[in-house]
């Protein structure tokens, strides 16, 4: 009993860990574009949709769920779920609902999850590698999503059983910079060039450059929309330390690394 309890309440709580017979899952609406869900999510809201039609202990506990309607996830705990440019997704959440953890004896609240997601046939199709709960490597249903303000995965799973899983974006300041060039150590004239990789999540970047390591004495400390930003040192044979971080409406990333170059 105690075990078939979990496994709902895993069901609830935990976006991936059901397994699902049903892998392309429900036709993708709005936008097929994968790089609109890149970013952080959080679950926000669970609704069990239908319930399998039958008379075991299981299936009459998700039948009382369904008047329920959507249920706040934070009831139960919290999940964040990050969508990456390479495909992956990578899932970190906790039970905190002290009775939850009571009555199914849960001794390690914290779960991880993570696996690949791709498009076929304008479904989305969500694939379960590694996961730290009882229920091993599986796929689970695809689903849609619109991203105006959350996304929405309906997941379709055995014995006609469906769930509706709401998630928000987070709201998350941009990833750490990656310098490109010049490189760490380079030498470089009295006009110089500098470029950093592109990020998603940011709308500007700060750009600084200094004469120490620890940027006390900054020459330059500037914001631009660009990916480069060029400039004309103050003085020659120095060594110069620059550095930069992204911007968005949420606030300042984390700084990059600080490389240096040598000033001719």
């Amino acid at each position: 009993m105690k075990k078939l309890i979990y496994s709902i309440i895993i069901l609830l709580s935990v976006l991936f860990c059901s397994c699902g017979d049903n892998p392309s899952g429900p036709k993708t609406e709005g936008s097929s574009n994968e790089t609109t869900i890149i970013g952080l999510w959080q679950v926000d809201q669970v609704q069990m949709v239908q319930a399998p039609v039958g008379n075991s202990i299981s299936d009459i506990m998700k039948q009382a769920l369904v008047p329920f309607g959507n249920v706040p996830a934070s009831s139960v705990g919290s999940c964040v779920v990050s969508f990456n440019n390479d495909s992956s997704w990578n899932l970190n959440g906790s039970i905190t609902n002290i009775v939850i953890k009571t009555i199914c004896g849960v001794n390690q609240p914290n779960y991880t999850a993570n696996g690949i997601f791709t498009t076929q046939n304008n479904n989305i199709l969500f694939i379960v590698i590694n996961y730290s709960g009882p229920h091993g490597n599986q796929t689970v249903g695809g689903g849609t999503y619109s991203l105006s303000s959350n996304l929405i995965i309906n997941l379709n799973l055995a014995n006609n059983e469906k769930w509706k899983i709401v998630l928000k974006r987070c709201h998350e300041v941009p990833n750490q910079i990656t310098l490109l060039y010049p490189q760490n150590g380079d030498t470089t004239y009295f006009y110089n060039y500098f470029e950093w990789q592109n990020s998603e999540l940011s709308t500007k970047y700060r750009f600084q450059n200094s004469i120490d390591s620890t940027f006390f004495y900054i020459e330059t400390d500037t914001c631009i929309t660009n990916v480069w930003y060029a400039t004309e040192f103050v003085n020659h044979h120095r060594k110069y330390f620059w550095r930069v971080c992204g911007i968005n409406n949420n606030g300042q990333g984390r700084w990059s690394e600080v490389w240096s170059v040598f000033v001719l």
